[in-house]
């Protein structure tokens, strides 16, 4: 949302709306048709003069009601989800979990990290460097075809930034019971295609179980928790205007 009041959205599913307009992960989101995650949609839009920013999302929801007929409840069910939490009582993070300091750059690829991934961190390493404020980033990298490996990484994120992409690894609910509060830098590697023992002689990181509890100093721990949920009873494809 421009501070204008302009809205632009291109290219975009109607789930990727609904998540940010309602401010949930994908796991939070029940029920829909099956177009919601396969058809694309351009959306523009302009906010009434007295628009304030602090209004966006609740501009989103009335859009898409009006727009596409959304009509959703919010439940709250007992349902598997996976506890992030830590391994020991002292709470010690691993290597891979630490503190920002704007006065470094951000820690180096791996040594098996070759190519754009590396253009991508010396090129934040000089942004780091000429900006005081130092920059946050996220994202993942598909090694799979050259090393079997993944990596998921952010930059001066609360924790809490690398859970929808933990979410999808798992294939289901992450709830942080760490405690961690501020922003912190993370880096975890993985192997996709690896079961959730112990690194073996084949698997270098082992899979996401392994590699959070072996770099992050945390576990997943499954268990039954309550999960709000917010779930779609209607939702119909808009006409154009």
């Amino acid at each position: 949302m421009h501070p204008s009041g302009r809205f632009t959205a291109l290219n975009v599913t109607v789930r990727q709306l609904i998540l940010n307009a309602y401010d949930k992960r994908a796991s939070q989101i029940a029920g829909g048709p099956d177009w919601m995650d396969s058809q694309y949609f351009d959306i523009l839009a302009q906010a009434p003069d007295d628009f304030e920013m602090g209004q966006t999302k609740p501009m989103m929801r009335r859009l898409l009601e009006q727009r596409f007929g959304l009509v959703v409840q919010r439940v709250t069910r007992v349902g598997s989800v996976h506890s992030l939490e830590w391994i020991t009582s002292n709470r010690r993070p691993g290597r891979w979990l630490r503190r920002p300091s704007c006065d470094r750059p951000p820690a180096d690829p791996p040594e098996d990290v070759v190519g754009p991934l590396g253009s991508r961190f010396a090129q934040a390493r000089r942004e780091r460097d000429t900006d005081p404020e130092c920059p946050w980033f996220f994202g993942t990298n598909d090694l799979t075809s050259t090393t079997g490996t993944r990596w998921l990484y952010s930059r001066r994120l609360p924790l809490s930034s690398i859970l929808p992409a933990i979410e999808n690894m798992v294939g289901g609910a992450v709830i942080d019971n760490t405690g961690l509060t501020g922003e912190w830098d993370v880096d975890i590697k993985w192997e996709p295609d690896s079961l959730s023992a112990p690194n073996s002689a084949e698997t270098r990181y082992g899979s996401i179980f392994t590699a959070v509890r072996e770099q992050l100093g945390l576990r997943l721990e499954p268990t039954k928790s309550k999960v709000e949920l917010l779930v779609i009873e209607r939702l119909e494809r808009p006409s154009e205007n």
